[in-house]
């Protein structure tokens, strides 16, 4: 299938032709811990006395962060999109459908996330109809209220790529942090402050996020916008339509 062209290609889910580690390191994965993920925030493990292992954030807060993932071999199951489209206005319909790029993958409700473009406002989910800016999803299919009609809207989801989608974008990472460190059970981590981190392992689960806004650690690694979790860094390339690759600078030691 052809892919759309606002879509990068990259050498990992951690774009490695813009991101800028000031430290890498090798860390032994904490028991009990089921996958690691290229691009996920990595925090450190105390369990152990004798040894400082390292587990994907939870995003509860009191947590220290240690850097991002860099694994060796690229296993994406989900990706991160943002797309804008024009409700259109069709007289004399309730309601109007706008088809997505993608089919959301959804599990809980603040999985996928509507907004207005105008106001930055975000769209409240509940049943369409002609007098409210109400919007349902199925699917793909958004359909929104009357009154959204010609409003811009601004979608923000993950979904789940295809095998071909997945080797089109994404290829073996070019890091000496690989395979043979995950048969031992340790994983690379790139990071240290005023690194230049450009990942597509974020989620919207606590809104948008802006040019000069906080990023903070979420659970199972994601990087997320607000939250309990702690304040990691600070957005410098906010995911957009064009390129929903999220660019950060590492602010904590």
């Amino acid at each position: 299938m052809a892919l759309p062209t606002t879509l990068p290609v990259l050498n990992s889910v951690v774009d490695q032709t813009k991101t800028r580690f000031m430290n890498t390191f090798e860390r032994p994965i904490a028991p009990g811990v089921a996958e690691v993920v290229d691009g996920m925030a990595m925090v450190g493990d105390y369990t152990d006395p004798i040894e400082e292992k390292c587990k994907p954030s939870v995003g509860g807060g009191s947590e220290t962060f240690l850097g991002t993932a860099i694994v060796g071999l690229v296993n994406v199951k989900q990706l991160p999109l943002v797309e804008e489209q024009i409700a259109p206005t069709v007289a004399p319909a309730a309601t109007v459908n706008i088809t997505l790029q993608r089919t959301p993958y959804i599990l809980a409700a603040t999985d996928f996330r509507l907004y207005r473009v105008d106001t930055g406002a975000a769209i409240t989910a509940g049943v369409a109809a002609a007098g409210n800016d109400l919007y349902s999803i199925t699917g793909a299919v958004v359909t929104v209220g009357g009154l959204l009609m010609g409003v811009q809207l601004r979608a923000v989801y993950v979904y789940q790529p295809t095998f071909n989608e997945v080797m089109a974008r994404f290829h073996q990472a070019s890091v000496n942090m690989d395979n043979v460190g995950q048969m031992l059970q340790q994983v690379g981590i790139g990071g240290g402050v005023d690194s230049e981190v450009y990942t597509n392992y974020w989620n919207s689960l606590n809104g948008q996020f802006v040019n000069g806004g906080v990023v903070k650690l979420g659970t199972t690694g994601y990087f997320t916008a607000g939250g309990a979790g702690d304040t990691i860094g600070i957005v410098i390339k906010a995911p957009t339509a064009e390129d929903s690759t999220l660019g950060f600078r590492i602010t904590v030691a």
